[in-house]
């Protein structure tokens, strides 16, 4: 039962910040490309961290699928995706610390990358559990 409730969390979370982290990555191309806006270089690394964040979320969607169907590939994604979770938090909070000096809006979205940090390491140490494991075999 267990890695079910981890995988409609896993498809909700997935699910809010795919579409709220595309938006920003849109909005910023629209204000970087469009209505004759100049040009701001420093906007460039910002766009494409929401552009990761969403493809990285979408992932989230498709590992959670697995674990609410209790799919033995799911471990394994489980894991890629919580590697690269811990990995995705940290170059974004870097990142934003980079940015944060030039631009405002960074620094609203800092603070939930930064909350966004423990769920993986949690997805870590509950899929290691010997019952979790046996319970995704099959």
């Amino acid at each position: 039962m267990a890695p079910k409730v981890f995988g409609i969390l896993s498809i909700t979370f997935g699910a809010v910040m795919t579409l709220f982290s595309g938006l920003f990555a849109l909005a910023g191309l629209i204000a970087t490309e469009g209505l004759g806006a100049q040009k701001r270089p420093e906007d460039a690394p910002l766009v494409m961290m929401f552009l990761a964040i969403a493809a990285w979320s979408a992932l989230l969607i498709a590992v959670g699928v697995g674990q609410v169907r209790y799919r033995h590939w799911s471990l394994s994604a489980t894991w890629v995706w919580s590697a690269s979770g811990v990995l995705v938090a940290l170059v974004c909070i870097v990142g934003f610390a980079m940015v944060l000096p030039r631009t405002e809006a960074a620094a609203s979205f800092a603070t939930p990358t930064a909350l966004l940090l423990p769920y993986p390491v949690l997805m870590v140490i509950f899929f290691t559990r010997p019952a979790v494991k046996e319970s995704l075999k099959g």
